[in-house]
C-alpha cells in the first residue's frame, strides 16, 4: 500500500525484531495499517540468514485514543535486556503519546500489558507530550523522548517520573529521533539538519 509508512524498528536479544507502521487504512481487522509487525531472523546452514514474518503484536487498537494503541506510531524502541518490552511513541489522536508495553508470560496470559498506569506518573499524563517522534532507553531503564511539537527532549525514570527536560526553539527545531550509547545521548535535530551529541552527567 503506497500510503503506508514504516516508522520504526526494535531489535531483541534473540534476533527477533519488530517494525512499526502507520497509514490511513485501518478497517481491516486482519491487516490494519497501524500496527507492529513481528519478524524472526534465523541463520541457515550455508551461513546466510532468512527473515520470517510471524504476525502482528496482538491487542493493539489501530485507532485507539487510550492505552495499548497503535494509532499512528512514530517510533518504537527496545530495552537492553533479555525481554520483549518496548516503548512506543504515538502522534495520532491519543491521550497517552508515549507508552511502555510490558511483555509478560503467565499461566493466564502471554502478551503485552501497559507497564505504567495512566494518570499516576508524568509519562502517562494526558497532554504532557505533544508530538513525540522518537524514544530511547539507557542502561538504567530511564526513558528519553524527543518531542517535535515542543522542540524538546525529556528524561523519565523507570517509574515514569519526569527527571529533566531540555531544548526549546533556541536549541532544537522538531527533533525526530534520540539514541543512547556509552553515556552519550544523540538527538536528530531534524529541521536544523544536524545531529547533536550530549555527554550525560548525573545532572541529566
Amino acid at each position: 500500500m503506497p500510503q503506508r509508512e514504516y516508522t520504526g524498528v526494535a531489535a531483541f536479544y534473540d534476533n527477533r525484531y519488530y517494525i512499526s507502521r502507520k497509514g490511513p487504512n485501518n478497517s481491516n481487522l486482519v491487516d490494519p495499517d497501524n500496527s507492529i509487525l513481528i519478524f524472526d531472523q534465523k541463520q541457515l546452514p550455508d551461513g546466510s540468514t532468512t527473515d520470517t514474518l510471524l504476525g502482528r503484536v496482538a491487542l493493539l487498537d489501530p485507532t485507539g485514543t487510550g492505552i495499548m494503541s497503535a494509532n499512528q506510531i512514530s517510533s518504537l524502541t527496545s530495552f537492553n535486556s533479555r525481554n520483549y518490552d518496548i516503548v512506543v511513541t504515538i502522534t495520532g489522536e491519543n491521550s497517552f503519546k508515549t507508552q511502555w508495553l510490558d511483555f509478560i508470560i503467565s499461566t493466564e496470559f502471554t502478551g503485552y500489558t501497559i507497564a505504567l498506569p495512566p494518570l499516576e506518573n508524568d509519562l502517562m499524563m494526558p497532554g504532557f507530550l505533544n508530538s513525540p517522534e522518537g524514544a530511547t532507553v539507557d542502561n538504567s531503564g530511564n526513558i528519553y523522548v524527543a518531542d517535535a511539537g515542543k522542540d524538546s527532549v525529556y528524561k523519565f525514570n523507570p517509574r515514569g517520573d519526569l527527571l529533566t527536560g531540555f531544548g526549546g526553539p533556541d536549541l532544537f527545531n522538531k527533533p525526530h529521533a534520540v539514541a543512547f550509547f556509552n553515556k552519550t545521548l544523540y538527538v536528530a535535530d531534524t529541521e536544523n539538519n544536524r545531529i547533536l551529541r550530549f555527554i550525560l552527567s548525573t545532572d541529566l
